[in-house]
């Protein structure tokens, strides 16, 4: 069955019988009780060749405003069953002062858009061997027969998998030059034997979120090609990735010479203090930044949708905000990262990017050294404003410095701007790359790319009841744990009952956003399931935490070497007030030191536990 029922009545007890009775008959059709559970996505879910199908259940007085709109888009395929709302049974059932607002209601039901509206008795929808009778069988034989009726007009939903083409790019990176109306006429063309629907959306011509209405046009056209043109940075990969359903995410790089690390030493304080210090990196190069800088800024004033061009007066400090999204990642991590966030948000990602000419072949891109400094300075800026969490576009008109920056990089552009393009790639060729590079990702393999577990974090599980014997053990020769052990549920003679002790204590060696997935299996796959003995050192507590200080060995007992936890304090979380995160544990040493945390030596006994790989629902897999 595919399409949906909407049963109502005068009550919820005969709603709920003729709804069961009607999902039974009909046979695997999912079945909801209330009007406001039922979503946009439920109506576009019934039509799915297996296990759609959709009966509602409510009463007469549910009906509402957003019922309506919902009906007004998929009324096509739903039918409307009215049992016992014939005039006479309101009568019957209700006072004469009631009836009248219950058969307003009834008349609003039946102005909605359904395909079709069947009325019947309650009588029909007892049970199943009650309606053996002929007469009964033969009423709720004709309503089925209506039903299904609707069902068989619904068109199948294709379901082959669609993508997903999204660009973690900059502004001005092209990504318009390629779905333009030339490359819409060239997409469809190319498309056009797989019998595929190209779907184009201009992210500065959606009004409201833009990617929510992405996830909801691919819902019911998830088979589709849909090309999102728009800047995806790496905050809203997550949001790509829900949008994924049924399909496969393909990122679009540019070239390798723009997908290019770039390392800035410095950082410039929000009052303009230099610590030459610090490095940070980026994926993209300069060069590509200062080309897509350049094209932003010699777009005409008022021509850009978004409001992106020459008539914003911090279009500089856009790009570059852009570019420091990407902060922390390089150019050989970029499309593992992208995908390591669409894998743990439970999508699927191409097993390679499209990556499309930037640069004109040959050409080794070099940019003027004034132009690099400026840029250079500008992310520097940009850094120390981030970390004070403001914003330069923001603050553009107030601080004099951002528009000094502005204002020379404007000028050096319009200095070298010739030379700038002269570096590009033809626009022809980028675009039937990437119509090649697309139409290959589609082709190439009918399935799916496999889907592997997202690993959260790399652990050395140890169990509890090993830890808490310990440090029962400890008591005995040190009694400055007394308190802490008190506090924190752990008795020294009954078996500890404290609801906020940690169950699956262990000892983080990795987390998933310290390194990508790739790398994670590389290193660490040998271990999983590996014995290692750490030693116990400290026992630091707080009102919100507590937590074993450990010293990790170097080797496993067979002299291999073990990859050393990333975590700068080495430690297992035993308890966690309630209502705080364990993650606080994290800061205990430092809260030791502010005098806010107490510590206690412990007599360096040995834990042991084994190396595994934690998944979303933080089970540990063995």
């Amino acid at each position: 069955y595919r399409a949906t029922v909407v049963v109502i009545a005068a009550n919820e007890t005969t709603s709920t019988k003729a709804g069961e009775q009607i999902s039974k008959a009909l046979g695997g059709v999912r079945l909801k009780y209330k009007l406001g559970s039922v979503t946009d996505q439920d109506f576009l879910d019934m039509r799915a060749p297996t296990g759609g199908g959709l009966v509602c259940c409510t009463i007469i007085e549910a009906f509402n405003k957003n019922f309506k709109k919902a009906i007004v888009k998929h009324g096509n395929y739903a039918s409307l069953v009215l049992v016992d709302c014939e005039d006479e049974d309101i009568d019957s059932l209700l006072l004469p002062h009631q009836t009248a607002r219950l058969k307003g209601m009834v008349k609003s039901w039946k102005k909605l858009k359904f395909q079709k509206v069947i009325s019947a008795t309650s009588l029909v929808f007892r049970s199943i061997e009650e309606a053996k009778e002929s007469e009964k069988n033969e009423q709720l034989q004709a309503v089925l027969k209506k039903l299904i009726e609707v069902s068989n007009s619904a068109p199948k939903l294709d379901v082959r998998p669609g993508l997903l083409v999204f660009f973690p790019q900059l502004p001005g990176s092209g990504k318009t030059s390629l779905t333009n109306e030339v490359g819409k006429k060239e997409l469809k063309r190319a498309f056009s034997e797989e019998k595929r629907e190209i779907l184009i959306s201009m992210g500065d011509k959606v009004k409201g979120k833009y990617w929510q209405a992405v996830k909801a046009t691919r819902s019911s056209k998830s088979s589709a090609v849909f090309i999102a043109d728009k800047n995806a940075p790496p905050n809203a990969w997550s949001t790509v990735a829900s949008s994924i359903k049924n399909g496969i995410g393909v990122a679009v790089f540019p070239d390798s010479a723009a997908l290019s690390t770039t390392a800035i030493q410095g950082i410039i304080s929000i009052k303009g203090i230099e610590d030459t210090s610090r490095q940070h990196h980026y994926p993209f190069s300069l060069p590509f930044l200062a080309i897509c800088m350049a094209r932003v800024v010699s777009r005409p004033a008022k021509s850009h949708p978004g409001g992106l061009d020459c008539g914003l007066s911090y279009a500089c400090w856009v790009v570059i905000k852009f570019f420091a999204f990407y902060r922390s990642i390089t150019s050989d991590e970029l499309f593992d990262t992208v995908k390591d966030k669409i894998l743990k948000e439970g999508g699927i990602c191409s097993s390679s990017p499209v990556q499309v000419p930037f640069f004109r072949e040959g050409c080794e891109p070099h940019i003027p050294q004034e132009l690099q400094e400026v840029l250079e300075e500008a992310l520097k800026i940009q850094f120390g404003y981030d970390i004070c969490r403001k914003d330069p576009c923001i603050l553009f008109g107030k601080v004099q410095k951002l528009k000094e920056i502005e204002d020379k990089l404007r000028a050096l552009i319009k200095k070298h701007k010739d030379s700038l393009f002269a570096l590009t790639s033809d626009e022809t060729e980028s675009r039937n790359h990437f119509l090649a590079n697309l139409k290959h990702h589609l082709v190439s393999g009918p399935h799916k790319p496999e889907k592997t577990s997202f690993v959260k974090i790399v652990s050395l599980d140890i169990p509890n009841n090993e830890i808490h014997k310990m440090l029962k053990q400890e008591l005995r020769a040190n009694g400055e744990i007394g308190q802490c052990l008190k506090g924190i549920g752990i008795s020294p003679t009954d078996e500890s009952k404290s609801s906020c002790l940690v169950e699956n204590t262990h000892v983080t060696m990795v987390h998933h956003e310290n390194m990508i997935q790739k790398k994670i299996r590389l290193e660490f796959d040998p271990f999983v399931g590996k014995s290692v003995k750490v030693v116990c050192k400290r026992l630091f507590w707080s009102e919100s935490v507590a937590a074993i200080e450990v010293d990790f060995p170097s080797e496993l007992a067979d002299g291999t070497s073990i990859p050393p936890p990333k975590n700068e304090f080495q430690h297992i979380t035993v308890w966690v007030a309630k209502g705080k995160q364990a993650v606080v544990s994290n800061q205990l040493p430092a809260l030791f030191a502010a005098g806010k945390a107490s510590a206690a030596t412990l007599t360096n006994q040995r834990l042991s536990g084994k190396i595994s790989f934690w998944d979303e629902s933080k089970k540990s897999k063995k």
